[in-house]
C-alpha cells in the first residue's frame, strides 16, 4: 500500500484518509487490518476493537465495494460480525 510512509494505521483519522482516497478494496482491506492490528498492539479488546470498526463502518457502508474488505478483516482477526455491512449482498436478477 503506498502510504508515503505516514500511516501508521493505530487512529481512526489515519484509516479514514486511507479509504477515503481510495478506489481499491484491497488498499481498503490492508488499511482496516493494520488498524487492527494497531487496536490489539495496543491490548484492546476485541468488543472495544469490534466497536471502533463499526464506527469506521458506519461512515462508510454507502461503498459497497468495501465491504468484503470490512468482512475480510474481521474474519481474518475472528472479530465478531459487523453490526452494519451485511455478510453479503444478494442481488436480484
Amino acid at each position: 500500500m503506498a502510504t508515503g510512509g505516514f500511516f501508521k494505521g493505530g487512529t481512526s483519522i489515519d484509516i479514514v484518509a486511507i479509504i477515503a482516497n481510495s478506489y481499491d478494496v484491497d488498499t481498503v482491506r490492508e488499511a482496516v487490518k493494520m488498524y487492527i492490528v494497531a487496536k490489539k498492539k495496543k491490548g484492546r479488546s476485541e468488543q472495544h476493537i469490534h466497536e471502533k470498526l463499526g464506527k469506521l463502518e458506519i461512515k462508510f457502508k454507502q461503498i459497497e465495494a468495501f465491504h468484503p474488505a470490512w468482512r475480510d478483516a474481521r474474519a481474518l482477526f475472528q472479530i465478531r460480525k459487523s453490526d452494519h455491512i451485511p455478510m453479503s449482498i444478494v442481488r436480484e436478477r
